[in-house]
């Protein structure tokens, strides 16, 4: 399917009341001979494999992946389809660390942006190519067809899922010209090049098809896209779905069914994926992605402060702390360097300990309190009883002592002057170097700064204009911390 598509800080901790997930921009699913649930993680170009019933991670494939979107299993063997390298590539030994790289397939030039493949009992593979609207049959000895449309006229729209079950490849196709449905048409048609619908599984409400899945007894599951839905359809009955899921998800991407009936659906959106018992209804659990035993990182590795007024506090910034573990995650305190302060943690629990369930989170807001001027850093770090015993997070930021107010002058329409003052909130005095103004057809400035400002002392700088719509700004080279210092100029006629 096609997508339109130094310091004082101080820092606050709520607890999250939704999980941040492992997974990102999760897509195909298939389960494997052992139950175990595997997902292309296409927004951390690797493939999982979970444990269905926690979300575990059980192993983590990367070598190889590149734009994965799709996969499925064949003989013990899984095949992932590559939609930035136009590829599909197949590994073994499943229960290795990494698995192991077998062999890859490369899709004909003809194939751009493929989100599906399939093989056939004969090794001949079908390559669906979503940008350039065609599904193409080839073998070790080439290509043996190219085909954009079936027998009934209907084009191959942004073809994606491709499956093949018995005798039958099922294509999903996207919307426009097509038929924005998943189609089953015969695989001998197909290699003859006559591509004979079967049947249209599509009820003009459920659109948008990316996975498709059978159950025991070859009920028709579907992941749409565009409504955010997945259906169910019997077997050759294709315009009423007997199944509608829409609880909990969100750009569906992937769909498996257990050997219970269960239905796993990929929400590409919210970066998880949604288990339905088999008569649907709400989640019965949702799965993230998590490690086993304890895991806690960062949402990022550091932060950056725009610079900032001397001894004066910023707006806050916030970070993230999850716990990507299947067991809780156990704070046992803190520790700062540099003028940081931090507030006494999660406020659910006493501190110290402090804990976070599995798969939960918590954020910090921080703010910067320059205590002196100039580019400054610092760290903060929350001990724990994850592996390696802290998370660490830098901090930075540009302090001045030079205070400008206003920060800004707009002038409207006429000429006219207006006046800003420059007031040093330091404790020395503060030297300048230079003032100039860009713009200067438009704005001309004159001061009574000199060439130093005492302490606590102030100094004016006139701005003078003669009218009409420009930008502009006053230029300040001193050393009172992130210079040149700006006093931002506007002139405009009109609304």
């Amino acid at each position: 399917m096609k997508l339109n598509n130094t310091l004082t800080a101080t820092l606050t901790l709520c607890l999250s009341l939704t999980a941040n997930a492992q997974l990102s921009s999760p897509g195909g699913l298939a389960f494997d001979g052992s139950g175990n649930l595997w997902v292309t993680n296409g927004g951390a170009k690797q493939v999982l494999e979970l444990d269905p019933t926690n979300g575990a991670i059980l192993n983590t494939i990367t070598k190889g992946i590149s734009g994965p979107t799709r996969l499925f299993f064949l003989g013990g063997e899984l095949y992932v389809v590559n939609s930035t390298a136009n590829n599909m590539t197949i590994y073994d030994n499943l229960t290795t660390s990494g698995a192991n790289l077998v062999g890859t397939i490369d899709f004909p030039s003809t194939v751009s942006r493929s989100l599906g493949a399939a093989v056939d009992a004969s090794g001949n593979v079908y390559a669906s190519g979503n940008a350039t609207n065609n599904i193409v049959v080839f073998n070790t000895n080439g290509i043996i067809e190219t085909l954009t449309q079936d027998t009934s006229g209907f084009p191959f729209t942004a073809p994606g899922a491709l499956v093949i079950q018995g005798q039958d490849i099922y294509a999903g196709f996207g919307s426009g010209d097509s038929e924005d449905a998943v189609i089953s048409y015969n695989l001998e048609d197909f290699l003859s090049g006559d591509p004979q619908e079967i049947t249209v599984y599509n009820d003009n409400v459920n659109t948008g098809p990316t996975g498709i899945a059978f159950d025991s007894e070859n009920n028709v599951y579907i992941s749409e896209f565009y409504s955010g839905t997945a259906v169910k359809y019997n077997l050759g009955q294709g315009t009423k779905p007997v199944l509608v899921i829409n609880q909990g998800t969100g750009w569906c991407e992937g769909i498996a069914v257990d050997s219970s009936g269960n239905i796993y659906v990929s929400n590409a959106q919210l970066n998880n994926i949604t288990v339905y018992g088999p008569s649907g209804g709400a989640p019965i659990r949702t799965l993230v992605g998590l490690h086993p035993g304890v895991n806690a990182t960062f949402s990022t590795k550091s932060l950056t402060f725009a610079t900032q007024l001397l001894n004066t506090a910023s707006a806050a910034q916030t970070v993230t702390i999850t716990n990507y573990g299947t067991e809780t995650l156990t704070f046992t305190g803190t520790s700062v360097q540099g003028d940081f302060a931090s507030t006494r943690g999660c406020r659910h629990h006493a501190w110290p300990p402090d804990t976070l369930a599995s798969g939960a989170s918590c954020w910090y807001g921080v703010t910067f309190t320059p205590a002196s001027v100039g580019n400054l850093s610092g760290e903060f770090s929350i001990t724990d009883n994850a592996p390696g015993g802290a998370q660490t997070l830098s901090l930075a930021g540009v302090s001045t002592e030079v205070e400008l107010s206003p920060s800004a002058l707009e002038f409207h329409c006429s000429s006219g002057s207006q006046q800003a003052t420059l007031t040093n909130v330091g404790g020395s005095a503060l030297s300048i170097s230079g003032i100039t103004v860009t713009s200067s057809s438009v704005f001309t400035q004159t001061n009574n700064c000199g060439s130093s400002v005492a302490p606590g002392g102030s100094c004016t700088i006139t701005v003078t204009t003669k009218g009409g719509n420009s930008g502009g700004a006053v230029s300040i080279s001193d050393d009172g911390g992130a210079s040149p210092q700006q006093l931002l100029l506007a002139a405009r006629c009109g609304p």
